[in-house]
Order: C-alpha cells, then sequence, then structure tokens
C-alpha cells in the first residue's frame, strides 16, 4: 500500500488534476466485463486513514472486483481539492462544518452521515526529558490541572503544537478546548499549527513541539513515543461524517460502499481502531 500525505496529493492535483494517489486496499480477482476492476476514490480525514484502509480491505475482500483507493490529509485541504476538481466517490471529514461547506459548495450528492466520533487529548513526548524548563510533574490527570501545565508549558518557552484552526478541524476543537479552559489568548505566542492531526502528532512524537493537542485515536499510534496528559472537554462532538460525490466516477458501488462504513462489520473495526460510535460524554 502507499500512502499520500496533503504534500502528496497536492502534486498530484498540480501533476495531473487527480485525486487518485493515495493506498489501494487488497481487492480479489473478479473483474468487470472489460476486464479491468471497478476502482472506488474516497478522500479521507488524515486521522482515518489505518482504519478507513482496513475497512476498504475487508469490503473489497467481500466484493470482488472492486479496488479502493485512498488519499488521506487534513479535511480542510481536501475539501480545496475537491473544489479544483480532483475526482472522488466519497469523502470524508473529520467534522460537520467541513462537510457543511462542501455541501454549500454543491459538491455532496446527499445528504452527509455521521460515521464514527472521538475525543480530544492534550499529549507530550514519552520521553519528558525533552521537556523545556522546570514543569510540574507528575502530570495533570485533570482538564484543570492541564490548564495550568499549558501555562508552565508556555511560560518555560515550549511549543503547543495543535492544528490550523481555519482549515484542520483537529485545530478548531483544539481551540474551542483552550478557549474553555481560559488559556487560549495565553498560549497564543507558543503555538505552533499543523496542517493536519497527524503532522501535530509527529512534532510531539519527535519531541520539537513539548506539547500537542490531538485525537485520542492518533495518540494511540504511537504510545512508545507519546504520551496522553489529559482528556479535554468539548462542547461541540467530534464527528465524523461521510457523503457521496456529486461527481462521484463510479455512483452506484460509492453509494453501495457508503452503506457498508456504517453496517456493523465496518463499525467493528472503527470501534477496535478506538473510535467510537456515539458522542463522548
Amino acid at each position: 500500500m502507499r500512502h499520500t500525505g496533503g504534500g502528496g496529493l497536492l502534486a498530484a492535483l498540480l501533476a495531473g488534476g487527480t485525486l487518485l494517489a493515495g493506498c489501494t486496499a487488497p481487492q480479489a480477482g473478479q473483474q468487470e466485463a472489460d476486464g479491468k476492476p471497478t476502482v472506488l476514490t474516497l478522500a479521507v480525514a488524515a486521522s482515518l486513514r489505518e482504519v478507513v484502509t482496513e475497512v476498504a480491505g475487508q469490503y473489497s475482500a467481500e466484493h470482488p472486483g472492486q479496488e479502493v483507493r485512498i488519499t488521506a490529509a487534513g479535511s480542510g485541504a481536501l475539501l480545496s481539492q475537491l473544489q479544483a476538481g480532483a475526482p472522488a466517490d466519497l469523502f470524508l471529514s473529520a467534522d460537520s462544518a467541513t462537510m457543511h461547506r462542501a455541501q454549500a459548495a454543491g459538491l455532496l450528492a446527499g445528504e452527509p452521515r455521521p460515521l464514527v466520533y472521538n475525543r480530544l487529548v492534550l499529549i507530550a513526548p514519552q520521553d519528558t526529558g525533552t521537556l523545556s524548563g522546570n514543569l510540574p510533574s507528575p502530570l495533570p490527570t485533570r482538564p484543570e490541572q492541564a490548564a495550568a501545565w499549558l501555562s508552565a508549558q508556555a511560560s518555560a518557552g515550549a511549543r503547543i503544537a495543535t492544528g490550523q484552526p481555519s482549515s484542520v478541524p483537529a485545530g478548531r476543537y483544539a481551540q474551542e478546548a483552550l478557549e474553555g479552559l481560559n488559556v487560549w489568548d495565553a498560549l497564543q505566542p507558543r503555538l505552533v499549527y499543523g496542517q493536519s492531526v497527524r503532522q501535530v502528532l509527529d512534532w510531539v512524537a519527535r519531541g520539537e513541539a513539548q506539547a500537542g493537542l490531538v485525537y485520542a485515536t492518533d495518540a494511540a499510534l504511537m504510545p512508545e513515543r507519546v504520551q496522553v496528559v489529559a482528556e479535554l472537554p468539548l462542547g461541540t462532538p467530534i464527528e465524523y461524517q461521510a457523503a457521496q460525490l456529486r461527481a462521484a466516477p463510479q455512483p452506484q458501488a460509492a453509494a453501495a460502499l457508503l452503506d457498508y462504513l456504517g453496517s456493523p462489520a465496518a463499525q467493528s473495526i472503527f470501534r477496535k481502531a478506538g473510535f467510537l460510535t456515539e458522542p463522548a460524554r
């Protein structure tokens, strides 16, 4: 399988106007009458890349002759590519706001569907020796303690990573959480903004940022390199949504795959990966 991030997606668009570069799920041997498999293209929020790849592999195994290609990037970056004409069959966004923008732009074939849910967590590198300054120890376990810990981080000159709120859903959720803790304004000088939640995760894992705000499922991918400091409360549920695109090259097959994403078999895979089937409480 090949994985393409946001930069690869842009390069692909500039080179040929396509969204096809990405990872390809395994597919069985049956083919269409012309000898070619049906190829479905999914534009997927970065935090869904691994789990949707697994779901797509299961779908292809159950539907011989259907090949699923996945391009993962920040939801806002994907929307920009779709608006520019990049072809895809389904769009899976990490929030409802981006999906509403896609709907307002006339990109969707129907109403978006809730897919799964997630939680927002504050993370730090596993090697706390990379932390800047004399920071509180032990790490906080409650949101109020997290606010004080973040303030201490900022005062010590640490970098705190989050997604770009204007284009990355995780960044908007992070801003909401930090505003709720009354530290958003105070942290501004020390915030660094990633173009996807995975970029934020990578910065913290490398110790290039001393703290970051990501989804719980992302933090779980690197337990040996990042640690969860605290779960942060939100008033807005982290709801992923899925929708068929109006210009889907394979509309009938796309509709079937969209239905499959909500099936018990697919939802079981999402749950095993740490996603929630209803909003966090």
